[in-house]
């Protein structure tokens, strides 16, 4: 080390200025010797004493413990309970409860250092929370009886690219009250956002550890090439969902609000939404100063089709104008 001039000038500088400066961290022996020559890095670099200590750590938390299985029950649960009772905070206490992260953060490690029996170890964790999730969520939905789509809920059901959020439990409990309920829908888009929500942490906790220092690239690349594989996979529905979503906005924006003839009646088309499928299915209000004819909404159906591109069914709701 090249001192500084406050170490220099030890003697000559006021105690009240005086700098501490910490060395505990500092490179030794041969690590110390393969780094001198090499560039300071951005980040501070973790030496044999974070190994030992974090390794420990981690080798603990990929474990399937007692407590873990039972924070893992009860997060569900309030996790169920609060999307029911379309409760923001009681989800968000929930995922402050959660296990899951623990085992997340181990899988990195596994991965970032090809280390096979923590990546085991934490796998098997991962796989047993989720399911452990999954039933207790399905058997509380047949308890509670309650079959109706919350915001808390819908919220979790159409994942896509925009979608960055690292929760856990809700996306997961969500998919297991569509196994009570027995609806594919809810299973798979809320199921589609837990797995991207796990990978997004196990990845990032991976680059981070690298970028640390706890793993090197060489030693890295056949996990964050696994990884990548899995990313690139899920990345396809939610690219599609993401077409989707573009869709039904166009779809709307073209629809909200136009004014027409139909009939010699004017029409106005108001709360418009989209359920998108193999045929798009259109919900609108007509609101007009008399209802139209069977033939009028057929007609109102094709003009609409000609104004979007896009062949769709139409459900109308007539609305006399005030």
């Amino acid at each position: 080390m090249i001192p500084g001039r406050l170490i220099r000038d030890n003697d000559m500088t006021p105690k009240a200025n005086k700098e501490v400066f910490k060395a505990q961290g500092l490179a030794r022996d041969e690590d110390a010797k393969l780094k001198a020559n090499k560039p300071l890095p951005l980040f501070d670099q973790a030496h044999e004493e974070d190994y030992r200590h974090v390794f420990i750590e981690l080798r603990q938390s990929a474990l399937t413990t007692s407590p873990y299985v039972t924070l893992m029950i009860l997060s569900t649960l309030l996790a169920t309970f609060g999307l029911m009772a379309n409760s923001t905070s009681v989800v968000i206490g929930a995922m402050i409860l959660a296990p899951l992260m623990a085992p997340i953060v181990s899988l990195a490690m596994g991965l970032a250092r090809s280390e096979s029996s923590l990546t085991l170890s934490s796998s098997k964790t991962l796989l047993i929370g989720p399911v452990l999730a999954l039933l207790s969520a399905m058997v509380a939905s047949w308890a509670v009886g309650i079959h109706h789509v919350t915001h808390e809920i819908a919220g979790r059901l159409n994942p896509t690219l925009l979608d960055l959020r690292v929760a856990l439990v809700p996306p997961l409990a969500v998919t297991g009250i569509g196994l009570g309920w027995v609806d594919w829908q809810v299973i798979y888009g809320s199921f589609l956002l837990f797995i991207n929500n796990l990978f997004e942490i196990a990845a990032a906790a991976a680059i981070t550890f690298w970028v640390m220092g706890y793993t090197s690239f060489a030693r890295a690349k056949k996990g964050f090439g696994v990884s990548a594989v899995i990313v690139g996979l899920i990345t396809i529905p939610l690219a599609f969902s993401f077409w989707q979503m573009g869709q039904q906005s166009r779809l709307i924006n073209h629809i909200q609000g136009v004014e027409l003839m139909m009939e010699s009646v004017p029409v106005r088309l108001e709360r418009v939404s989209v359920k998108w499928g193999s045929e798009p299915l259109v919900q609108l209000n007509v609101v007009s100063g008399q209802f139209l004819s069977d033939a009028g909404y057929d007609d109102l159906a094709e003009q609409l089709n000609a104004l979007t591109g896009v062949s769709a069914q139409y459900r109308f709701s007539p609305e006399l104008k005030r």
